[in-house]
């Protein structure tokens, strides 16, 4: 899948139809979206093209969804191009929608959430938890060498619906914060450049609404506004300095604890690259050090053919007998281990929705995880 920079309308539009045609691929916006899509468009003329696509093959084309234009960022001469796609885990489609992209949406805060948060998001999740059908065929299945297909799909099922619960539960009980957004970095966003973006967006909005007209006030009024959105961002950019400095002096007058924030901030935390490691100090004497060192690790122990057969013998005549077991137990220590305050994992939930959660919590995921052990499968969250 790629992108390129060619209006399907325009004469280089036809060196990309070829281009698909020959290469056995699908233009999936061109096929999905409306013939008047535009991904550009030039403030000074007023004129519009489709520069970016989405290339697949045809078998994952049937899985491309939600591809739109993210108009909200409408502003700006270029505006992105957004698609969702359906994945595939083992041979089983995963019957959970994609997440929709939006870097504003709320997280849970858990360090602001008291006792009767805890309480009731634990009395939340097990309500939900209790509504969830449980797949027993899939779940008592003890067959190692089992090839139902249904069997992984409602495990994967059953997964993704623990996970929608503890989200729903989550967000229902415990208090949340916006997550910053490239914008929030640009300094003085809020005090120079917020009104004239949203002034931007809704002078756009009002443009497209009546028809993308090419000249007249709306025209005008779109450009002017686009125009002033622009100047106070280069503003902001060129200034970025001294309006960090000048923030940072108010801070110090107002609150020291702001003030020493915000100083960790600008100059970061995060420690500088070694220098030397050993007797190495280039990039490349580094580099070669560690890939000596696990050329040796990797290499130390020999593997040859026989070995090989002998293993996929054993696991053939294997009977299930004295596999693991993922006890109740296992999961409780497991969560005890956790540490608080860390960042959230693929599936997007964090540890304390774990160790805050209800017992029944934890009798499902033993269910689950070991009736994904017996059937060697793992859901894609965990890939």
């Amino acid at each position: 899948m790629l992108t390129q920079s060619v209006d399907p309308r325009r004469i280089f539009g036809y060196e990309l139809n070829q281009f698909c045609d020959y290469s056995k691929l699908i233009c999936s916006d061109v096929v999905l979206l409306p013939v008047d899509t535009f991904t550009y468009l030039s403030h000074v003329h007023g004129t519009v093209s489709w520069l970016d696509h989405v290339l697949c093959t045809p078998q994952f084309h049937s899985y491309v969804s939600n591809l739109h234009v993210i108009l909200d960022l409408a502003v700006d001469d270029h505006m992105p191009l957004c698609f969702s796609y359906n994945t595939v885990v083992s041979g089983v489609e995963s019957n959970s929608k994609p997440a929709k992209c939006d870097s504003t949406k709320p997280r849970p805060n858990w360090e602001k959430a008291k006792d009767c948060h805890r309480e009731n998001y634990s009395n939340r999740l097990d309500n939900l938890l209790s509504k969830i059908d449980i797949p027993m065929d899939s779940i008592i299945c003890s067959d190692v060498h089992c090839c139902e297909t249904n069997h992984l799909a409602e495990l994967d099922c059953f997964y993704n619906k623990i996970c929608d619960c503890i989200h729903t539960a989550t967000s229902d009980c415990i208090p949340s914060r916006k997550k910053s957004t490239a914008r929030d970095t640009v300094p003085g966003w809020n005090e120079l450049v917020k009104d004239k973006h949203d002034a931007a967006r809704e002078a756009f909005s009002i443009w497209r609404t009546h028809g993308s007209p090419k000249f007249g006030p709306l025209w005008d009024i779109k450009r002017k506004t686009a125009a002033q959105f622009k100047l106070a961002m280069r503003h902001c950019k060129n200034n970025e300095k001294s309006i960090r400095a000048d923030r940072l002096a108010e801070s110090f007058v107002n609150s020291s604890k702001d003030f020493w924030t915000n100083v960790k901030k600008q100059t970061g935390s995060r420690a500088p690259n070694a220098a030397t490691v050993g007797d190495a100090s280039s990039e490349v004497d580094i580099a070669n050090l560690f890939k000596v060192k696990y050329e040796n690790i990797f290499n130390s122990v020999s593997a040859n053919s026989d070995d090989y057969d002998h293993v996929n013998e054993a696991f053939i005549k294997w009977d299930g007998s004295n596999k693991l077991h993922i006890s109740c137990s296992d999961i409780k220590s497991a969560i005890n281990d956790l540490d608080c305050g860390k960042a959230s994992g693929p599936d997007n939930i964090f540890p304390e929705s774990y160790k805050f959660a209800c017992g029944r919590l934890t009798v499902y995921l033993s269910l689950i995880f070991n009736s994904f052990l017996t059937h060697g499968f793992f859901t894609r969250f965990f890939h």
